[in-house]
C-alpha cells in the first residue's frame, strides 16, 4: 500500500468519525445505545461503519497487506453475532465500513 492508498483510507476513516460525531448529537455512545428514542439505529450504523474501517486502518498501520487486512476485517464483522437491534444496525454500518474499505484499496492495487 502506498501513501495515496492510506490516504483514501484515512478520508474514509474521517468521514465515518465525523457522520458518527453528528449522529450522536453530543450524547455520549453509551447513553444512545440505552436509550432508544436517541437516534440509535443511526448511530450504532456510523459506529460501526467506523469501527470496522479504523480497525482496518490499525492493520495496515501494523504492516497487514490490504487483502489481509480486509480478511481480518471481514472475519471479525462475521464473527459478530447481533443480540438486538442496536447489534443489527452496528454489523449493518460494519459491512458498510467493509464494503467502503474493500472498494478504496481494491481499486488502489489496480
Amino acid at each position: 500500500m502506498d501513501a495515496s492508498d492510506g490516504g483514501l483510507l484515512d478520508s474514509l476513516v474521517l468521514r465515518a468519525q465525523g457522520a458518527m460525531e453528528a449522529a450522536l448529537r453530543g450524547a455520549s455512545l453509551c447513553s444512545v445505545s440505552r436509550d432508544p428514542c436517541r437516534g440509535a439505529t443511526d448511530v450504532k450504523v456510523c459506529e460501526g461503519r467506523w469501527y470496522t474501517l479504523r480497525d482496518i486502518q490499525r492493520d495496515l498501520e501494523r504492516g497487514l497487506e490490504p487483502q489481509a487486512a480486509l480478511a481480518a476485517a471481514a472475519e471479525r464483522v462475521e464473527s459478530r453475532t447481533p443480540s438486538g437491534p442496536a447489534w443489527v444496525d452496528y454489523r449493518r454500518g460494519a459491512q458498510e465500513g467493509l464494503d467502503l474499505a474493500r472498494s478504496v484499496l481494491e481499486t488502489a492495487a489496480h
